[in-house]
């Protein structure tokens, strides 16, 4: 019984720190924002998840400093040179730009794009609450002329 319970809150929990985990590789993915980490490259280090190693298909083992994503121009092989953006001492990657800083300083360089998205949805809320009140106020006429 406390299974059954618990199970949908368990597959709500997997669900959203997957889409955390997509979101954040897409954001570092996206050269909009060339940033790697949330304040750098080292943020991956303390992570338990990442341990440094690449394997390819061909039983190939290659150590990296930062998933392939951090770099600028993704690699088109799998060899040691090919990936050899993803280590500390390449300037081919975004290692010391981190994505809070990049998505900060996106929001409010643009400002003026905030407050627009930010007066339509107080505009999109006050059109259906007018609705709202429309709909509740025909009922009502209708329920008192039966």
């Amino acid at each position: 019984m406390i299974y059954c319970l618990r199970s949908p809150y368990i597959f709500t929990l997997l669900v959203l720190i997957l889409a955390q985990i997509i979101g954040f590789s897409l954001i570092m993915e996206k050269d909009a924002y060339k940033c790697c980490g949330v304040d750098s490259y080292k943020d991956f280090n303390s992570s338990s998840q990442w341990n440094g190693t690449l394997s390819s298909t061909s039983g190939v083992s290659l150590n990296v400093d930062m998933p392939l994503v951090c770099c600028k121009t993704f690699p088109s092989n799998w060899t040691a040179a090919g990936v050899a953006c993803a280590t500390a001492t390449s300037t081919d990657n975004n290692k010391n730009t981190g994505c809070y800083d990049a998505i900060y300083d996106l929001v409010l360089g643009n400002t003026t794009l905030v407050v627009l998205v930010f007066l339509a949805a107080i505009g999109i809320q006050i059109v259906l609450m007018l609705f709202a009140y429309f709909i509740i106020r025909s009922n009502s006429q209708v329920s008192q002329a039966v």
